[in-house]
């Protein structure tokens, strides 16, 4: 349709350009499309994918009179063409030169590209944004066995580090108690179907979903996770208006309630709307008295002027709490607002810094909590719910000495790398922020079963799919196409949500983009809402046909960045398998990687190579 034309053409202005010089579908051009969600080894496990798509190669050759074709591949299916050409070495050593003339990767991300990590963390929508809202597209993000394969397994020297956290600490509250509800409800007329629990640190609330009363009992289950600095939730100072109240860290001073604790339970509706057996009886009692002396009052002309503001009383209560209090109660209802039904004293949670064991604490709940101490009345059951407080310390010492990080490395490598000038981001000189490798984020994000994917199927295979593209693939020709000098993210900055409430079925991000972080930066990179950005003004060094790893990789200096997604480092590490094949590269001024596909100068680039005659022989695409 209107709205996802831009985004589905993929290969189809290629096809059509092919066509027009001549080539012809099932003869000398083909399209072998790939469920992309999937590792390699899941796709020729479950499709024999790379089995078939060598067998559709060897026909077009024989069809063909023996001409080998040329394999062009784009974005992630360069990693794929990549493996398949890996696959077929492995199983002849001479396949891929009798059957390829030429390997085409067109916008690769041979090392990969670290926007594939913000998406697994933060989620992306992938253009989609008129279709998926925030939750919807970090699930998706998450869902895709192939995301690994795009995250960066190894960095370059050069590269910036392409993950930072700020330093800050968490109290994670889990809860799993029955509370008994009984003697908050002994009062009540109208009882309440159903509650819900909520926490409130500060200015930051969280909330159960509501659970069911059964017996005059309710059970809240989750876990609650709340940021704070570094060292807890102290303030720094307090306002000198109110000194003496923090000295006596009372719940209200505003400098103090940032550092307390308070669990509420909340019911559907209004709490104006909850009748009670005490105003009941009040109500009725009154209108017994009015009712004795009603008649004595209309002979009175004194009585008279009272008994029309009497009169006038009763369509006040009538219209305003018979009508519209319940009728708010009703709308309430429906949209699961909450009134206050108990609350807790304040908890002070400096107690608990430090405490990174967890500590178990009964809290008890009153529904006369919004009178003063002195009035409180003497319950003779007090309902408690258990809670278990546990503080969690910034994960990463704050090291200057590190160079970089690598994203996403193995669970054994634990050294974290910075480059330079972005070994420190400051918001108004309060907050710091530590380099972190990928495999620490995830880890902190909960991606166990993402990272055992990590290990029991990428790293298991043999042909090694997340670090293949350092080494070059086994044909004799590469002709690498790519777009640059676009704004491209290369890293991001990330710090703890706010408030974060983890519940069965649902994903949740437990990071997000901190959009108010600022710092000293190289040349040519920006920091826009959170992401780090190269540029065209960006310095980059040209590989050259060395060791990966070597401080000697530079031929020389450019100014340039990638093609809006693909880090320009990860794009021209083709350059670097010079020594074993034959590499030639274009660069497209501002192409940008997915539109690349829909470039009339790719298209003239393509076809000028496939119909080009290079030692007698032509080529099939």
């Amino acid at each position: 349709g209107t709205l996802t034309n831009h985004l589905s053409y993929v290969f189809g202005p290629v096809i059509d350009a092919l066509k027009k010089v001549g080539f012809e579908e099932g003869v000398n051009l083909d399209a072998v499309p790939y469920d992309w969600r999937l590792p390699p080894s899941e796709l020729e496990r479950r499709d024999q994918y790379f089995t078939r798509t060598m067998r559709r190669i060897e026909e077009m050759y024989e069809k063909n009179g023996g001409m080998p074709v040329v394999l062009v591949c784009h974005s992630l299916g360069t990693k794929t063409g990549h493996y398949l050409l890996d696959f077929a070495h492995s199983k002849d050593k001479e396949w891929c030169h009798k059957y390829v003339h030429t390997y085409m990767p067109v916008g690769a991300p041979h090392l990969g590209a670290p926007k594939a990590m913000r998406g697994s963390i933060t989620g992306d929508k992938m253009g989609l944004e008129a279709f998926l809202n925030d939750h919807q597209a970090l699930a998706m993000g998450r869902s895709f066995g192939s995301a690994p394969w795009l995250i960066p397994a190894v960095l370059p020297s050069f590269a910036p580090s392409t993950v930072y956290v700020r330093r800050e600490g968490a109290f994670e509250i889990c809860i799993k108690s029955t509370i008994d509800v009984g003697p908050l409800l002994d009062d009540r007329i109208d009882l309440p179907e159903k509650l819900e629990l909520m926490l409130r640190h500060g200015n930051k609330v969280l909330k159960t979903k509501f659970s069911p009363i059964e017996n005059h009992k309710v059970t809240f289950e989750g876990r609650f996770i709340f940021a704070t600095g570094p060292d807890g939730p102290f303030a720094k100072q307090c306002c000198k208006c109110c000194s003496v109240c923090c000295q006596l860290r009372c719940a209200c001073c505003p400098c103090c309630s940032n550092n307390n604790l308070i669990i509420y339970l909340g019911e559907p509706g209004l709490r104006v709307a909850k009748g009670t057996k005490k105003g009941a009886e009040t109500r009725r009692k009154c209108c017994s008295e009015n009712d004795k002396l009603i008649w004595l009052k209309i002979f009175t002309c004194w009585y008279i002027v009272k008994w029309f503001f009497i009169a006038f009383g009763y369509l006040v209560y009538f219209v305003y709490y018979r009508g519209w209090i319940k009728l708010g109660d009703l709308i309430n209802r429906a949209a699961d607002r909450t009134s206050l039904l108990a609350a807790s004293e304040p908890i002070k949670m400096e107690e608990f810094v430090g405490d990174v064991d967890g500590h178990t604490v009964d809290v008890e709940l009153r529904n006369d909590f919004r009178q003063t101490r002195c009035c409180k009345k003497a319950m003779p059951v007090i309902p408690t719910i258990t809670i278990n407080v546990k503080w969690i310390p910034p994960e990463i010492e704050f090291n200057r000495d590190s160079k970089g990080c690598q994203v996403a490395e193995l669970p054994k490598s634990n050294t974290p790398r910075r480059i330079g000038e972005l070994s420190a981001i400051h918001y108004n000189e309060e907050w710091e922020y530590d380099a972190c490798s990928g495999y620490d984020i995830l880890k902190k994000e909960g991606f166990d079963n993402a990272l055992k994917c990590v290990s029991n199927v990428y790293d298991a295979d043999p042909f090694e799919p997340r670090s293949n593209g350092l080494k070059a693939p086994p044909v004799k020709n590469i002709k690498a196409v790519y777009g640059i000098n676009l704004p491209t993210e290369v890293g991001a900055v990330y710090r703890r949500r706010k408030a974060v409430v983890e519940k069965k079925n649902k994903v949740v991000s437990l990071y997000t983009l901190d959009r108010n972080a600022k710092g000293k930066l190289n040349d040519g990179l920006v920091l826009e809402n959170g992401v780090l950005k190269e540029t065209p003004d960006t310095p980059q060094i040209l590989c050259g046909p060395t060791n990966f790893r070597s401080s000697a990789l530079a031929k020389e200096m450019v100014l340039c960045s990638g093609d809006g997604t693909v880090p320009y480092w990860s794009l021209q590490h083709v350059r670097t398998w010079e020594r074993q094949c034959n590499v030639s590269v274009t660069e497209l001024d501002g192409a940008e990687h997915r539109e690349i596909l829909n470039d009339k100068r790719f298209h003239r680039t393509l076809v000028d190579y496939v119909t080009t005659k290079e030692d007698a022989a032509e080529k099939q695409v």
